[in-house]
């Protein structure tokens, strides 16, 4: 792309964090809240691999503030500055570098991007530079709107407007993984659940009737954090009613036919996404309706908290709870609606946004003026429907005029005779007795029953109000909790109920507190709306905790002995002082990765082919005959061995630094937090337990050593390995053999594990810190394996290494965590 001829910057030279707000960009500088706009940097913490606040692109005819978001995990939003007019803009940077990492910053140059995998890392550019393009040609007060696009430091921006208010996410608390599902800190109001629904369907719709060939645009990304909830400007609160679509990343032009796999398949949020949109084959196209599933997923969690399971576990038998029963004050109508958008097969959605705009319409269609009887309290009309029907508050308003005439005399079929020809328009604009006001607002608020107390259906029957019969009791609901395991304890509200059984329990209707724990599993928590009356069934699916041991800090000598057999010239020894720690008694298992995968809809990096490498490293072909190791697109976490092998029990393997790292902030979700791959000093120091020599069990070379470990043995063809048999050809179950004397299992053979640590040949102090995930340098890899040939290459100080995006066969990790997280 061309750049632009210099510009002369106004005022933006000496524009920097000293001098300027990062969020409003006036002067002075936040100390520590700004006077203009209220930022507070207390608690702004800036990520270092992000634009550092008042980069210039552009030549510096833009400049960067503070983070305003990351949509999608494919970029980051900045607040922004066009320098020339001294506007206020959003700055998107195309910089995939959180879950399935593309990129990272170059450590020479703070400004450009490095991309992990170039391929994907164009592809996904070209997609993200197409979003711009489809965003200029979108006109509608509904669609934020775009200004410019950049190309520079290795990746692109698109400059737009910059909105005031907040993304519905935000709003309602945001989302966050717990053992009980995606969840949201609050729930929206049940009334502000059509304005919302509305507003965005109308920009949901300008895009679902664009013309041919363009047309129709889907979205396919309407998650909460992707509808915005623009301020209002007299409340200066964000308005549901007043609702902006963000981030068309994942747009796409016309629907998608069953077999045609576009780049994107199976992108999105796995809670939000359609089941034809998951899908990474195409087995059936996307359409329209897939964004009616989106949007009802939506609203199902901004109203009930909890966002429905991913359509996968649907299918699998997932229940989704009906939103009648969870939101009880929430129109049975609309409700209705919403659980028609979240049907599994597309046919059975609505079609598109005008199709969903119609059957909410048709709810909002309001009788003529009831009769003299009770009845349920009607819905409030909408504005569309304003000329085509009469309002219960318009219907009160002829009453109360009729007898009002009839009092002075005038009979109330001329006063209706002249209501007939006069236009409907000037009826509303008729001059209202403030007793006629008063009573048509009572009967608004209290429905059909006050119609007929106030207008009886005799003139002979008293006027005097009827008294209020006594109210009759609420009946209680029931609950009935269960979960996936046994000898476990549930709470109602904090209170101790006890196991959980297939017997009802009573509750009170309302809002309750659901809490089930119970030793070695993350507590599950949730809440739900019980209606009086009704029994609801709730399923909870406990999460194992992995079982950690306490380490008590410690100094050693890190390293090998200069006479140590088979010593190699990057152990040197040194003393090296480790912190109070826990750390995992076994290897993450296959098992306890599924489960992270079966709740996210995760791909690994073998399984996307990522970082210029087709699938895993592995050591046997497609036949599952014995190889040298290769790259095969066979091999991934599921079937990391050539032979069937207990998923529950054995190491998690073919898996890269990137994905153990996505695994690990999946498990922080679900509990108090705080887990973390290992430091290199700290694996060894455990690795050891006291120790000084080659192996935790000892120096020989003997048949001692298949008693604590999995590793090249000669009973299975290893000729220079251990005289003795292990019993295993590749992995073994965690936890098979001997542990150390501070009992850990494994900290010897079986697979390599991933540590947090950069390498560093001359152990130059990365050792003792956990790198960063933009940091590209090789990491360190501890605990040899199954696969190392030769006792010289299992032994405490061994080291290995391999690029963080890599992925073999014998590569798995272990689980740490600070004790603070643990107390707290």
């Amino acid at each position: 792309m061309p750049s632009r001829k210099a510009h002369e910057p106004i005022a933006s030279g000496s524009m920097d964090r000293t001098s300027h707000c990062p969020n409003c960009f006036q002067s002075p500088a936040p100390n520590p809240v700004c006077n203009h706009c209220g930022f507070d940097t207390r608690t702004y913490v800036h990520d270092a691999s992000l634009l550092a606040p008042f980069t210039g692109l552009d030549e510096r005819l833009y400049r960067v503030g503070r983070v305003l978001g990351r949509p999608g995990g494919f970029g980051v939003v900045y607040a922004g500055w066009q320098t020339r007019i001294g506007k206020p803009v959003a700055i998107k940077e195309f910089f995939p570098s959180t879950f399935n990492p593309l990129a990272r910053r170059d450590g020479h140059d703070s400004l450009s991007v490095f991309p992990l995998d170039p391929d994907a890392f164009a592809r996904w550019k070209e997609r993200f530079l197409e979003e711009a393009q489809l965003l200029a040609r979108l006109d509608h007060p509904g669609i934020v709107q775009a200004h410019d696009v950049l190309e520079e430091n290795r990746t692109a921006y698109l400059v737009m407007e910059r909105l005031a208010g907040q993304t519905l996410g935000d709003f309602l608390g945001g989302l966050r993984q717990t053992s009980g599902g995606l969840v949201l800190e609050r729930r929206l109001p049940a009334e502000q659940a059509l304005p919302l629904l509305l507003s965005a369907l109308d920009g949901l719709a300008y895009l679902h009737r664009r013309p041919e060939p363009e047309g129709p645009v889907l979205h396919l990304d309407l998650t909460p954090n992707n509808l915005f909830l623009q301020r209002d400007p007299i409340s200066k609160s964000p308005d549901p009613g007043r609702v902006k679509l963000l981030d068309f990343g994942l747009a796409r032009k016309g629907a998608r036919t069953a077999g045609s796999a576009t780049m994107g398949a199976g992108v999105g949020h796995p809670h939000f996404m359609p089941p034809e949109q998951a899908d990474p084959r195409r087995q059936h196209p996307v359409t329209a309706a897939a964004d009616c599933y989106t949007l009802g997923a939506t609203l199902y969690t901004a109203l009930s908290a909890l966002a429905p399971p991913p359509a996968e576990a649907r299918r699998s038998g997932a229940p989704l709870a009906d939103l009648r029963s969870r939101v009880p004050d929430l129109d049975p109508g609309v409700a209705g609606v919403l659980m028609d958008c979240l049907r599994l097969e597309a046919d059975q959605r609505p079609r598109d946004a005008t199709d969903l705009q119609a059957r909410l319409a048709a709810l909002t269609r309001m009788p003529p003026p009831p009769p003299p009887q009770p009845a349920s309290i009607p819905r409030t009309e909408s504005p569309q429907d304003e000329q085509e029907s009469p309002s219960l508050l318009d219907a009160a308003l002829r009453a109360l005029e009729e007898r009002e005439g009839s009092t002075r005399g005038r009979p109330a079929s001329s006063d209706l005779d002249d209501e007939a020809e006069r236009p409907r328009h000037e009826t509303r604009r008729r001059k209202k007795g403030p007793l006629a006001l008063i009573l048509a607002v009572a009967i608004v608020a209290g429905g059909w029953s006050l119609w007929a107390a106030f207008f009886p259906a005799s003139d002979e029957e008293p006027l005097s109000p009827l008294p209020d019969p006594e109210p009759p009791a609420e009946p209680q609901a029931e609950l009935v909790v269960r979960s996936n395991v046994d000898e476990d304890t549930w709470y109602l509200d904090g209170r101790l109920i006890g196991p959980t059984s297939p017997e009802p329990h009573a509750a009170e209707a309302g809002r309750r507190r659901i809490r089930i724990e119970k030793p070695g599993f993350f507590d599950y928590e949730t809440q739900v709306d019980l209606a009086p009356g009704e029994r609801l069934r709730i399923r909870a699916n406990l999460v194992p905790a992995p079982e950690m041991l306490e380490i008590t800090g410690g100094c050693f000598q890190m390293g090998s002995a200069p006479d140590e057999t088979g010593r190699l010239e990057d152990e040197h020894r040194h003393p090296i002082c480790v912190q109070d720690f826990l750390l995992g008694r076994y290897e993450v298992t296959t098992g306890e990765f599924g489960r992270f995968v079966e709740a996210t809809g995760y791909l690994t990096d073998a399984e996307r082919n990522a970082d210029d490498l087709q699938g895993c490293l592995a050591d046997y072909d497609r036949e599952k005959r014995w190889t040298s190791w290769r790259a095969s697109t066979d091999a991934n976490w599921r079937n990391a061995s050539p032979y069937p092998y207990d998923r529950n029990r054995h190491p998690v393997a073919c898996v890269s630094w990137y994905d153990a790292q996505a695994y690990i902030a999946w498990l922080n979700a679900q509990g108090a937090g705080g887990y973390r791959l290992p430091t290199e000093a700290e694996w060894e120091y455990a690795a050891r337990a006291g120790t000084r020599g080659a192996r935790y069990w000892g120096d020989a070379v003997d048949a001692k050593a298949c008693r604590y470990a999995n590793l090249p043995d000669q009973a299975h063809g290893w000729r220079l390995g251990f005289p003795c048999d292990d019993g295993f050809e590749w992995s073994a179950p965690v936890g098979r053999f001997r542990t150390n004397d501070w009992g850990l299992a494994d900290m010897l053979g079986n697979v390599w594990e991933w540590t947090c640590s950069v390498y560093d040949k001359r152990y130059g102090g990365a050792e003792n810190r956990c790198a960063d995930a933009t940091d590209a340098g090789r990491r360190s890899l501890r605990g040899s394996s199954w696969f190392n040939a030769e006792p010289d290459l299992v032994r405490s100080a061994l080291r290995g290494s391999n690029r963080p995006g890599y992925r073999y066969a014998d590569i798995g990790f272990r689980l740490a965590r600070d004790p603070l997280q643990v107390d707290q």
